[in-house]
């Protein structure tokens, strides 16, 4: 089936059925080899390709707007075209992944991620995917430093657009919710994140060898390079979800977190399973006809707004 044909053929909009999407993705990605790589990468993009929506004339966009010093220090920018009758204060902050190497905030040729600042401008938010530094010139911790220095960065924006705090929730995905969840454990998390999204990441490094280019080669340092402690003690709401057909072992990292929150007598995070979706699918799903993820994390920023009003 061509991509052009998804949602036709489907009967599928925006307001479908969730398990109508997820007999779509499945059926989309029958032919894509799950395992991760460039290839199948560029395939789960080549599939999925049909299933977005378009929302241009209602989301303005600003690109590369720098928030450090580094070529790669840059977040594009999305808001309503028109503001809503009560000025958003929330803002989506997405981080890309790329094995801590490579990646864009804009994949060429592709919907991401543009799709997700999109997405998140036409439910009423602001929203911003960042860059940052990347591994092997930039060890752990430049990801997690870049994604605070971006929180603050967008935070005095919102401050300047309408003149009272911003409330950032911080998304990632893959390496990206790795540099999230850092962001937030390193230090004291910045006062402005009041929430978490982390989707298909690593965050015990003691379990399995880390990714050297990024976090080294020294075992007595992985512990510390982990940020499953500090998510154990900390009271950030969490939304934690993982794709269906992806290595168990991001499975077993969401639900080490929620175990450990559970030792700690801490909120249990939100846990989404994402049925049918492979590493890359979970991505493409906001601004799309299959989006099983944006109704969950819709519910998940009311219940988060109703926690910090």
């Amino acid at each position: 089936m061509s991509a052009t044909n998804h949602q036709s053929l489907l009967g599928l909009n925006s307001c479908s059925p969730l398990h109508l999407a997820s007999d779509a993705i499945r059926q989309a990605l029958s032919g894509v080899n799950p395992a991760l790589s460039p290839d199948t990468f560029r395939a789960t993009i080549n599939a999925m390709r049909g299933f977005q929506v378009s929302n241009a004339d209602s989301v303005l966009v600003t690109p590369d707007i720098a928030y450090g010093s580094d070529v790669r220090q840059k977040f594009n920018w999305y808001e309503p075209a028109k503001q809503p009758d009560f000025a958003p204060s929330k803002v989506l902050l997405f981080v890309h992944g790329g094995g801590f190497v490579g990646g864009d905030k804009r994949e060429p040729d592709s919907p991401l991620y543009d799709n997700i600042g999109r997405w998140a401008a036409a439910h009423g938010m602001y929203a911003a995917t960042i860059n940052y530094r990347l591994a092997p010139q930039h060890p752990w911790p430049a990801g997690a430093e870049d994604v605070r220095l971006a929180v603050e960065a967008v935070a005095a924006r919102v401050r300047s657009l309408i003149g009272t705090p911003a409330k950032v929730v911080a998304m990632g995905h893959s390496g990206g919710a790795v540099h999230v969840a850092g962001a937030v454990t390193l230090r004291k998390p910045p006062p402005e994140v009041i929430g978490c999204v982390l989707l298909s990441g690593i965050y015990d490094n003691t379990v399995g060898k880390p990714n050297p280019a990024y976090f080294g080669d020294r075992p007595e340092l992985y512990s510390s390079q982990s940020s499953l402690p500090g998510l154990a003690l900390s009271d950030i709401p969490l939304f934690l979800a993982v794709s269906e057909h992806e290595p168990i072992r991001m499975h077993a990292e969401a639900i080490s977190v929620m175990k450990a929150r559970l030792d700690n007598e801490k909120t249990l995070p939100q846990f989404v399973v994402l049925d049918g979706n492979n590493h890359y699918s979970s991505v493409l799903l906001l601004n799309s006809v299959v989006d099983l993820l944006g109704p969950r994390l819709l519910e998940f920023f009311a219940r988060i707004d109703s926690c910090c009003t």
